[in-house]
C-alpha cells in the first residue's frame, strides 16, 4: 500500500455565482469530464463538492510520492469519473504515479460529501 487520504467538503463551498459550470475556478479544479457530469445533475454542489474530496483524499493518500505537484496543479492532473458500473473510478496523468493503482469511494449529502482514496502499487 503507499497510501489511504480522506477528506469531508460542505457542499454549500460549491453553490453559488463562483462555481457556475463557466467559471475560471471551476474550470481550474475540474476536468471537462467531471464538469459535465456534475452539471448535469439537478443539484451540482454535491457532485463537486464529493470530486473536490476526491481529489484532496488522493493527494493526501500519495503525499509522501516524491515529484507530487502542489495541490491546485494536482486537482488538474486527478480526474474522477464513473465506470459503466457506474461505480466512481479513479485516473491520473501527473507522470510521479505510473504503476498506482487506486480506488475511490464517495458519499454525499445534501450538506456534505466525503471521499476516502487507496493507493497501491
Amino acid at each position: 500500500m503507499v497510501g489511504i487520504g480522506i477528506d469531508i467538503i460542505e457542499s454549500s463551498r460549491f453553490r453559488g455565482k463562483k462555481y457556475t459550470r463557466d467559471s475560471a475556478l471551476v474550470k481550474r479544479m475540474f476536468t471537462p469530464h467531471e464538469l459535465k457530469y456534475c452539471f448535469s445533475k439537478q443539484d451540482p454542489a454535491q457532485h463537486l463538492a464529493a470530486r473536490f474530496a476526491a481529489k484532496e483524499a488522493a493527494w493526501k493518500a500519495l503525499s509522501g510520492t516524491k515529484g507530487l505537484p502542489s495541490l491546485p496543479a494536482f486537482l488538474q492532473e486527478v480526474e474522477i469519473l464513473h465506470g459503466p458500473d457506474g461505480k466512481p473510478a479513479i485516473t491520473f496523468s501527473t507522470p510521479c504515479v505510473k504503476k498506482i493503482t487506486a480506488m475511490v469511494s464517495l458519499s454525499h449529502t445534501h450538506t456534505s460529501a466525503v471521499a476516502v482514496v487507496l493507493v497501491t502499487r
